[in-house]
């Protein structure tokens, strides 16, 4: 059956190898090459899983987002809210156990690591004009921003479920 290499949490090399065999799937791990076999495998790896599947299920895309220090003026609703306002893009917002509040969004498509660090102080200032007009808030400090990548599905919703090119396994 074919074999498709996987990540190596480790990064020991080897990593978890994911084959497609009669009736089911062969699961084997490392430069050890113990194998398993099972009727259905679930592959949780998050946006790794794309790489077992035949073909690409989600587009790359960028997000931006920072952090600001313990609300101590906020209203307390605020800090038990998980917050995510449905534009597009979008923009979401939470508290941290310590108070501190996480806002994200301002995503686009750029997939250049490089080019997007560019852009990343520039929509964090963007996502904070739009944090302080959504929120009761009189100010908003930013004390971290950053950005990343992250896949998104042509429904915007997380990859769930089989895939046609793999029939032995379920994603997650």
């Amino acid at each position: 059956a074919p074999e498709v290499p996987g990540p190596d949490p480790n990064g020991r090399g080897g990593g978890l190898h994911l084959g497609l065999a009669r009736g089911g799937v062969c699961v084997g791990a490392g430069v050890s090459a113990w194998r398993a076999g099972a009727g259905l495998v679930v592959v949780a790896t998050g946006y790794d899983s794309a790489r077992w599947l035949p073909a690409p299920v989600a587009t790359p895309r960028s997000t931006y987002a920072f952090a600001i220090r313990p609300l101590e003026d906020a209203p307390p609703w605020l800090l038990q809210a998980l917050i995510r306002e449905t534009a597009r893009p979008c923009l979401y917002a939470g508290a941290t156990a310590e108070g501190n509040l996480l806002v994200g969004g301002a995503d686009d498509a750029e997939d250049d690591p490089q080019q997007r660090e560019l852009k990343t102080s520039q929509k964090c200032d963007t996502l904070q004009g739009q944090a302080l007009r959504l929120l009761p808030l009189e100010s908003l400090e930013i004390q971290s921003c950053w950005s990343r990548t992250f896949g998104e599905t042509e429904d915007c919703l997380p990859y769930l479920g089989r895939h046609s090119g793999c029939p032995g396994a379920w994603f997650a």
